[in-house]
């Protein structure tokens, strides 16, 4: 989500499953983790561990309670270090193996559509340096 060429915050909450998709307009700060808020689309959603639930649950509230806390003050670097949230040992935006539960953060992507350039990295967040990408450009901007 961001600001459109008249500066309007605009973007869409999508939730994609095999048999259906629900796209939703969002015209505020929004996060969604990695688990379904759409009760038609929770009812088609893949059981999960209770870890698992609780992990993407933990994300989600964590990414929206930061983005609440910058609101009116998000920049790129505030989105990065947001993809780093650590709260302690526990289930976490930036996600480590844990007991029981061998996911982690695999890398994270920072997209600005109108500047056309995107942000990537391989990897946990927390370990990592973002590289930067003109879309369009053939050169990597570092």
């Amino acid at each position: 989500m961001g600001p459109d060429r008249e500066g309007v915050l605009r973007g869409y909450d999508i939730e994609q499953m095999a048999t259906r998709a629900h796209v939703t307009p969002v015209a505020s700060i929004y996060a969604h983790a990695n688990h379904c808020l759409i009760q038609q689309m929770a009812d088609v959603e893949r059981p999960r561990k209770a870890v698992s639930f609780a992990s993407t649950q933990a994300r989600q509230g964590q990414a929206n309670a930061y983005l609440d806390q910058h609101r009116g003050q998000i920049t790129v670097d505030t989105l990065m270090a947001l993809t780093r949230y650590h709260e302690g040992d526990d289930l976490s935006v930036c996600a480590h193996v844990q007991e029981g539960y061998d996911v982690e953060s695999s890398c994270a992507c920072i997209m600005a559509p109108e500047s056309r350039e995107l942000w990537a990295l391989w990897g946990n967040p927390c370990q990592n340096t973002y590289e930067h990408f003109a879309i369009g450009s053939s050169m990597m901007m570092s």
